[in-house]
């Protein structure tokens, strides 16, 4: 099946016409979008039912960049440095990965469902916007932070979560975060 697609594939880009194709600079045009409207919708057609022209736009067009990838880790908070009271501070984790810090609130349940609240901070500031993502198993729950870099999670169920915040720049991901009454 994939010989004879290939065949198929081979025997269209030999019974091309060159001549069919739009020149360099037409599809360098094309590419940063300088031609009129009519003449766009044309080599768009062709574009997309011509493999050469598809490879050579493919060649011309830098990757999308992908944000960098890092695994958080939890340190502790201490009562001197959040001027929190001892049970305020056994709710609040902080993780850090790159330039990246997240503070994490957990709740107690209310009920079966868990609240966290958190703030992405990048130099002490709030960064904005950020995706944050929740995941366990199938489930995912995404928010994005507000200006201040704040985000909430109103009604998570109990689970291990992994927790992934980018920046379009940054990505980093925060494993095995546990709501369980056991946990607290």
């Amino acid at each position: 099946m994939m010989d004879e697609q290939r065949r198929l594939e081979q025997l269209a880009l030999a019974s091309l016409n060159e001549a069919e194709c739009p020149d360099a600079d037409q599809l360098a045009a094309y590419i940063v979008g300088s031609l009129s409207g009519t003449e766009q919708l044309v080599v768009a057609a062709h574009v997309r039912d011509c493999p050469l022209c598809r490879h050579d736009i493919a060649l011309c067009r830098p990757p999308e960049a992908r944000p960098r990838s890092f695994i958080a880790r939890l340190v502790p908070l201490s009562l001197a440095e959040g001027r929190r009271s001892a049970t305020a501070v056994s709710n609040i984790r902080r993780y850090i990965a790159a330039d990246l810090i997240v503070e994490l609130t957990v709740a107690p349940p209310d009920g079966d469902f868990w609240r966290i609240t958190g703030q992405v901070l990048r130099s002490g500031a709030g960064l904005a916007p950020c995706v944050v993502t929740a995941r366990a198993g199938r489930r995912r729950y995404m928010q994005t932070s507000d200006m201040e870099g704040f985000f909430p999670f109103d009604a998570l169920p109990a689970g291990r979560y992994t927790l992934s915040v980018t920046d379009g720049q940054v990505q980093i991901q925060i494993r095995k975060l546990v709501l369980s009454l056991d946990d607290m």
